[in-house]
């Protein structure tokens, strides 16, 4: 309105009297109310490509809001103004305050913290609950579910997860979607292209079960970020293991070594890949890997996607085992995937006796 009105909205909606001006003052008194006008446009158009991609800077953006409206009702003491009669935006300053302190502290509140468990919700479990039994069902969701890497397996693993039950989700990753992530890299769409992963999954995983909690961390998972955020011996957490790289195995190490955190481990590389669990204070990789592990990184790998999908799977078996105090399968052997032969063969792990 202030850009497209004659007057700038300065006369005929701030009531400001312009006939007692200068012909010079009045004129910039409406240019600087056109560009008011542009900046709440500019403004608008942030918050509605905020709403519809970066959800994450909801709060920010009300966080700003609140400080406009309470600076515009400094200002109107500090340096009033003199109109003809009280300008709408001057009493619209105190409805929109106490609003947007209100849509600020709702805005803090974490997406899909109601877990309804019972009715016509519970029903979407009705074909696994039973399986797990009611008490791996009632600890499932005080388990945090630490996913390191959201790219191949890491998004099969999520998907999985957030279709088991309410979990509680947080995914580590520092990468933003390339092209060629597609092949593999199920919970995202072309339109992701180039935005971070970690953000792209938390938006899927609420709109496939809003009763999750996602914890998202644009950054890779080292020792101590995992001591700092969990501590150095959290109970009730599990991590998952999705990365495509050694140095971040080489931290996870020290996680299965150090703590008595489970592990789930995986690995793949075209028609191949391997999975294991460690299970707290044993040898580790060491066990899984050849010897050198931790200097042979080969960015860029061919993989196919049927092979992700069933190592990821085969991980998230892993965590059922555990969650039900089973005996976990491949808590002591390294299972092999051989996609060309379509044979699983497991090997017991250096370390172990069979």
């Amino acid at each position: 309105i202030h850009i497209v009105a004659p007057d700038g909205g300065a006369e005929s909606i701030a009531t400001i009297p312009l006939n007692s001006f200068s012909p010079a003052a009045a004129a910039a008194v409406v240019h600087l109310f056109a560009l008011w006008g542009l900046s709440q446009l500019l403004i608008g158009a942030l918050y509605v490509v905020a709403l519809a991609r970066y959800r994450a800077l909801i709060p920010l953006l009300y966080l700003l809001a609140v400080a406009e409206y309470l600076i515009r009702i400094i200002l109107t003491f500090a340096k009033p103004l003199s109109t003809v009669e009280t300008a709408p935006g001057v009493i619209g300053n105190y409805i929109l305050l106490p609003l947007l302190l209100i849509l600020f502290v709702l805005s803090l509140k974490p997406w899909g913290t109601t877990r309804p468990r019972s009715g016509a919700a519970a029903d979407r479990y009705a074909r696994h609950r039973h399986i797990l039994g009611d008490e791996a069902w009632a600890r499932l969701p005080g388990v945090k579910c630490v996913v390191a890497g959201a790219g191949g397996l890491g998004s099969n693993v999520i998907t999985l997860l957030a279709r088991l039950g309410p979990v509680d989700l947080h995914l580590w990753d520092p990468g933003v979607l390339d092209p060629p992530d597609l092949n593999r890299q199920i919970l995202y769409q072309e339109s992701d292209v180039g935005t971070q992963k970690v953000h792209g999954a938390a938006q899927r995983v609420r709109a496939m079960n809003s009763e999750c909690l996602v914890a998202v961390h644009s950054e890779s998972l080292t020792w101590d970020r995992f001591v700092q955020l969990y501590g150095d011996n959290p109970a009730n957490l599990v991590l998952f293991d999705c990365v495509d790289n050694q140095a971040s195995r080489a931290e996870f190490h020290r996680i299965a070594t150090q703590t008595d955190v489970p592990v789930f481990h995986a690995a793949v590389e075209g028609w191949y890949g391997q999975v294991a669990t460690f299970t707290g204070r044993g040898s580790g990789y060491d066990d899984v890997l050849p010897r050198g592990w931790r200097e042979a990184d080969e960015p860029g790998k061919q993989i196919l996607p049927h092979i992700v999908t069933t190592a990821a799977a085969t991980q998230v078996g892993e965590f059922v085992h555990w969650l039900r105090g089973d005996r976990v399968p491949l808590s002591t052997s390294l299972l092999q995937i051989d996609g060309v032969q379509a044979r699983f063969s497991t090997f017991t792990r250096r370390g172990h006796t069979s």
